[in-house]
């Protein structure tokens, strides 16, 4: 080979050589940049999850004291209706991530506290409690929630009192419902089997009827509702 050829060749390689050199800069210029997008993502992702945590922290110092003004709205109404050995409370434990961190997460758990043979006992009101008392702490919550929010609408209960058996706190419980509800302001629309009952404090009575398969609606009143009572013991 000519010594031209050979320059020539080199000549060709060595333009190659800055070619590939120039594209090696430019892709090394990319990666930095990704780099440094990567870098800059990661910082923002780690801001946000403190934010969130911070946010989520400061959302549970505000559920702490709506809870605590939840709780003495229940408490004072089951004191009322059961007496004074029930005390309403709402555990609040936080949740932490599987690698332990803290999430900023929270479960809620209600219990009932209340005197058992001197001591104060403390359990979660399901499964260790009655299904009236239950019922009348499901409708509380309602109740609670609704005027800690300023809920201003109706409350529609289906048979949400219909395990309440007991004359004596069926009598305190109408009697804390009726000045509950007058004091408050509330609509209540109560659906019930027991209209002989809820009929002492209602406002109004709907009879719910089929009429050749058409559901039908008519205005009674509490006279009414005793004399169906009545038709139907002695029938």
């Amino acid at each position: 080979m000519e010594i031209s050829e050979i320059k020539t060749e080199c000549n060709k390689i060595e333009r190659h050589l800055i070619a590939l050199e120039a594209e090696r800069d430019t892709l090394l210029a990319l990666l930095e940049e990704q780099e440094t997008k990567l870098l800059d993502l990661e910082t923002q992702k780690d801001h946000n999850k403190k934010g969130q945590i911070f946010l989520r922290l400061k959302a549970a110092d505000t559920r702490i004291a709506a809870l605590a003004t939840i709780e003495e709205i229940v408490t004072a109404a089951l004191q009322e209706i059961y007496g004074e050995d029930y005390i309403f409370t709402m555990e609040m434990k936080e949740v932490s991530s599987k690698e332990g961190e803290n999430t900023g997460l929270f479960t809620i758990l209600p219990c009932i506290e209340k005197m058992v043979n001197g001591k104060l006992v403390k359990r979660p009101i399901k499964g260790s409690n009655g299904g009236g008392v239950l019922e009348i702490i499901s409708v509380l919550l309602r109740f609670a929630f609704g005027t800690y929010n300023n809920y201003g609408g109706i409350y529609v209960l289906d048979e949400a009192l219909s395990a309440v058996s007991k004359d004596g706190v069926m009598e305190k419980l109408l009697i804390f419902l009726d000045r509950y509800i007058k004091e408050l302001g509330l609509q209540v629309i109560l659906i019930t089997h027991s209209a002989e009952k809820f009929s002492q404090i209602s406002a109004l009575n709907y009879l719910v009827y089929k009429e050749l398969g058409i559901a039908r609606l008519r205005l009674i009143s509490r006279d009414d509702i005793i004399d169906m009572q009545d038709f139907d013991v002695s029938s």
